[in-house]
């Protein structure tokens, strides 16, 4: 029979022999940061592991949501992973499986076709690793019960990114980033850029339930 205290037993028992604590879990962005921040991070704490936490593989088929919103849970669980800590992630997988036929769950992982053609989520991938590499989460502006996920992280080279999305989709909501001192610009999940106008010192960010993310300067 399985133990529900499985996982935390063998935690505490093997104290001093691991450096890294690997955590597998699939499924939507709300299932994923329900479990880690419900049950993961609160059995790490009552079991005191101090050492980092790797989310070692986690995706989303696209066979049931569609490519659209696997790119869309992709960014999400990346932005939200390193949020809390992680330090490193894995997408399970890179090619679809061949050997499944088209429209069963396992084939639909991966981020490119078996023809080797990017899907959504493999540019929505190159946009968020490309900017957010090395970046160091700072904070996170929303809470459990907010309309809006937002957060906050410093990137390599000293630059501000913001990224967020709205939670409902009843409609789009704006948020205004104040103390902005430097060049401001609106990048979405295609890579693509948008200078924001700067007014006494605030930029509007217009959140969709699509993340994207403001990079700032200076």
């Amino acid at each position: 029979l399985k133990s529900p205290t499985f996982q935390r037993d063998n935690l505490i028992a093997a104290r001093g022999l691991y450096e890294i604590h690997a955590y597998h879990e699939h499924g939507t962005f709300p299932q994923y940061r329900q479990l880690v921040d419900g049950l993961f991070l609160p059995m790490r704490k009552r079991a005191g592991v101090a050492v980092p936490w790797y989310a070692n593989e986690t995706a989303i088929t696209s066979a049931g949501v569609g490519e659209r919103e696997q790119a869309v849970t992709l960014a999400k669980k990346l932005v939200f992973a390193w949020s809390r800590g992680a330090v490193g992630y894995n997408w399970y997988n890179l090619v679809e499986k061949m050997k499944y036929p088209a429209g069963h769950p396992e084939r639909h992982f991966g981020l490119l076709t078996p023809e080797l053609e990017p899907k959504a989520a493999y540019l929505a991938y190159n946009t968020v690793a490309g900017h957010f590499r090395e970046a160091v989460p700072e904070r996170e502006f929303s809470g459990p019960g907010d309309s809006v996920r937002l957060y906050c992280f410093k990137a390599a080279n000293g630059d501000y990114l913001v990224p967020g999305w709205s939670v409902s989709d009843k409609g789009n909501k704006a948020i205004l980033l104040a103390g902005i001192t430097g060049p401001a610009v609106r990048v979405d999940l295609n890579g693509n850029w948008e200078p924001l106008a700067a007014t006494n010192g605030g930029v509007l960010f217009t959140l969709s339930e699509t993340p994207a993310f403001v990079r700032i300067s200076g």
